[in-house]
């Protein structure tokens, strides 16, 4: 069994992976609020792996990893990133973490990703910690896995080169194994070979030496490119990871890599750029108000999530001034006294349509009429509201 410790401020997302990771029969996951709970709890209890997002209250996850390494040099860590943060990214792996992905990237291959990586960062560290049997079971291990994985001794020769890498490469094994990843060799290869090799490991691609002379922390080497010739010259969008393995002295003996092919991850995430921006397109060119907005757990409207172009323009108010308020905030006193009501209805019939008065930033008041509908938001309640306003002279 693999027991996984998740940290992280929302409690939704410790229950996702709770449930998510759950369904494998060789997973089970406990969560921490918190870098500092999360401490906490590895004192108290045997973990596998950590699973961690970067941004937390106090304690960010690149210090939490920072702490863990100097008393889990070896357990297994994956960092949660945003979207867009990959120096970030970057930094957490060059400090140690084992993989990162991105935490608003398609939750079913986030998942996929995620079990795979775990199982594979655990299956070598149990390795490891057993060297006397560690050549036969990782051989075992690494023929299996799912993602392409490699195993070479500190003379550059190949070791193991598993099915996955078979697939991915279009190197049959027979080809490789025993023979040493330098330029002396690519004239003995075909064409195919030579391009793999030269994009993976030779021009531009990871130099392994590099993971052989850091300290155990920071032991692994990353990398993220495009490799042109994988998949018979298909290409792929590829993160790479290698690492130093030791033998039973506990000297560096040789690396073992794992490449995963994140193309349609990036091509999901390409998607989801254009529908943003087609949604904030025709968000921003509306010619109503629109307001997203927490929903509160006292059932009243909170905090302002999002607002368009034309809410800012009629008001007054700044993109950055709306997103510290909440709803009522700019609602007329007079008005104030029919929100119960009206979030009742809102409550009970999931929508209403009312009228309301919003003061401007100037002090000036408009009319409108709103249309209010209730939302979930990531496993959150939220206000969507569309507002018309009587624009007219004299109306205001």
């Amino acid at each position: 069994m693999i027991k996984i410790l998740a940290v992280d401020d929302e409690e939704i997302i410790i229950r996702g992976l709770a449930d998510m990771l759950g369904r494998n029969e060789d997973m089970t996951v406990e969560g921490a609020l918190s870098a500092e709970d999360g401490l906490k709890m590895l004192k108290e209890n045997a973990y596998d792996a950590v699973i961690s997002d970067y941004r937390l209250p106090g304690m960010d996850g690149i210090q939490f990893l920072k702490i863990l390494r100097k008393k889990h040099p070896k357990m297994p860590f994956v960092i949660f990133t945003a979207h867009g943060e990959e120096k970030l990214a970057i930094e957490a792996l060059n400090n140690g973490a084992d993989f990162y992905l991105e935490k608003n990237s398609n939750p079913g291959l986030i998942y996929k990703a995620l079990s795979n990586e775990i199982r594979i960062a655990v299956a070598c560290r149990r390795a490891e910690e057993n060297h006397l049997a560690i050549g036969r079971k990782l051989k075992k291990i690494i023929e299996f896995l799912p993602d392409a994985t490699f195993v070479i001794d500190k003379n550059m020769k190949v070791e193991i080169w598993n099915q996955a890498m078979e697939t991915m490469t279009h190197i049959k094994k027979d080809e490789i194994l025993g023979k040493q990843i330098c330029r002396d060799m690519l004239p003995c290869l075909d064409n195919n070979a030579r391009a793999v090799l030269n994009d993976l490991f030779l021009n531009g691609g990871i130099d392994i030496n590099k993971c052989f002379n850091r300290s155990p922390e920071r032991g692994n080497v990353f990398t993220k490119m495009t490799a042109p010739s994988l998949y018979g010259g298909r290409g792929a969008d590829i993160n790479m990871k290698v690492g130093p393995y030791y033998d039973e002295n506990g000297v560096v003996a040789g690396a073992i890599g794992t490449i995963h092919d994140i193309t349609d991850l990036n091509r999901s995430m390409e998607k989801t750029d254009e529908i943003s921006l087609q949604y904030r397109h025709l968000f921003n060119n509306a010619n109503d108000a629109i307001f997203l907005f927490q929903w509160r757990d006292d059932n009243k409207p909170g905090k302002i999530i999002d607002v368009n172009d034309f809410a800012i323009s009629v008001l007054g108010y700044s993109r950055e001034e709306f997103l510290n308020m909440e709803v009522l905030d700019f609602n007329d006193e007079c008005c104030l006294r029919d929100v119960p009501g009206i979030a009742k209805q809102i409550i009970e019939k999931g929508r209403s349509s009312f009228d309301m008065i919003h003061v401007a930033r100037d002090g000036r008041r408009f009319l409108g009429n709103v249309s209010t509908r209730l939302l979930t938001i990531n496993g959150r309640r939220a206000g969507l509201s569309i507002v018309r306003y009587d624009l007219r002279e004299g109306n205001q």
